[in-house]
């Protein structure tokens, strides 16, 4: 029972290790991300100040979730159940600790985001800093992308579990065209807002505006609670794989 415990124990303390990884590489993203807007303001000599420190260790933020999804999860779960750990206090345990690392991380980019414009301001006070005339941060935002980013590094995992590595495959796939086409979505729509995309993009803009701001979050907030109902019953059926 030692040994069980022990090897459980080791398992999530992968995922500590990661995190401590994960924030490392974002104070990196930062600091790096500071150097570049210091560069740009120097020759260029902008009128308005971005976070463009705070932009890099988001980005740094969603690469590391997308792969600690994919890879962390599936060796989690196969040493954690392997050596005899009921999947369902598995998963309680999975997806308390990931709730809390994600907030963690949530903190440490609003810490960031803090100053970096405090920084800006107090060093450039010509700077205009216009993205809070643009972002309102509300919880309710904030809970709702969190629900978002655990639903896909939960179910990003999973598919990696079921299908071993053409569901890593299917993942990568997924997160490039996700990636790289949100500016060529955007490219489509300003060539031609008639066609059968921009109909489709501006229909589902039209719908969430017309049922209120409300409902929309309420909507959001069904639809990642049904999903993560599903990967869990998912996750009580599973069988521990080799990769």
């Amino acid at each position: 029972m030692n040994k069980r415990i022990k090897a459980v124990t080791n398992a999530f303390s992968y995922f500590k290790d990661n995190l401590i990884l994960d924030l490392f590489l974002e104070l990196v993203g930062f600091v790096v991300g500071i150097f570049l807007f210091l560069i740009i303001f120097w020759k260029e000599k902008p009128d308005t100040a971005f976070p463009l420190g705070t932009f890099m260790a988001g980005i740094i933020f969603a690469i590391c979730t997308f792969l600690t999804g994919m890879v962390g999860f599936v060796r989690q779960f196969n040493v954690a159940v392997g050596m005899g750990c009921v999947r369902k206090k598995f998963l309680q345990a999975y997806l308390g600790t990931t709730i809390a690392f994600l907030v963690i991380d949530a903190l440490v980019l609003l810490l960031y985001y803090c100053i970096e414009k405090a920084w800006y301001l107090g060093m450039f006070p010509e700077l205009v800093w216009k993205l809070t005339d643009k972002l309102s941060i509300s919880p309710v935002k904030v809970i709702l992308i969190l629900l978002v980013i655990l639903v896909i590094k939960f179910g990003s995992g999973m598919i990696v579990l079921h299908f071993g590595n053409k569901g890593m495959i299917v993942c990568w796939i997924l997160y490039l065209a996700s990636s790289l086409g949100v500016s060529r979505v955007a490219e489509i729509l300003s060539e031609n807002p008639n066609g059968i995309l921009g109909k489709i993009i501006y229909g589902m803009v039209d719908f969430f505006r017309s049922i209120g701001q409300n409902a929309g979050y309420a909507l959001g907030y069904l639809v990642c609670i049904g999903l993560l109902l599903i990967l869990i019953r998912a996750g009580l059926k599973e069988e521990v794989r080799q990769m």
